[in-house]
């Protein structure tokens, strides 16, 4: 009897603790991740038959990609997902149609560059944003 008085109240103060735990600090560490916001499209790596390059786009160029605190995905480049997953440096936009995209990514300072997880390019593609 004494183990079952133990156990209840080692649930109880478990239960307590972890209902103490608001969503506003998951919210939090989320926004601490540095894919989360607004990106522009800035430029397209690609070769057509010679050694690839980075190809800016125009100035006026207003393709962006919004990565959301709650997985969501927006913006008009990837309007097709509607959201997305992080594992390591790989990240996974999905949908109910189409299923899912692969990306590799990489960000230094407020550069964000993916490319295809799986042999897609065979000379190479990326393309590149900068943080709005």
């Amino acid at each position: 009897m004494r183990n079952l008085s133990y156990t209840l109240t080692f649930v109880a103060i478990m239960l307590a603790i972890v209902s103490s735990c608001k969503k506003d600090n998951i919210k939090t560490i989320a926004n601490n991740v540095p894919l989360i916001g607004k990106w522009k499209l800035n430029a397209n790596f690609f070769g057509t038959g010679s050694a690839p390059t980075w190809q800016p786009v125009a100035a006026n160029d207003n393709h962006i990609v919004v990565f959301n605190a709650d997985g969501s995905l927006g913006g008009n480049v990837y309007s097709q997902y509607y959201s997305y997953k992080l594992k390591d440096s790989l990240l996974t936009f999905s949908n109910a149609a189409d299923g899912e995209l692969r990306l590799l990514y990489t960000i230094k300072h407020d550069t964000l560059i993916m490319t295809p997880a799986g042999p897609l390019c065979i000379e190479g593609c990326a393309i590149r944003f900068i943080k709005q």
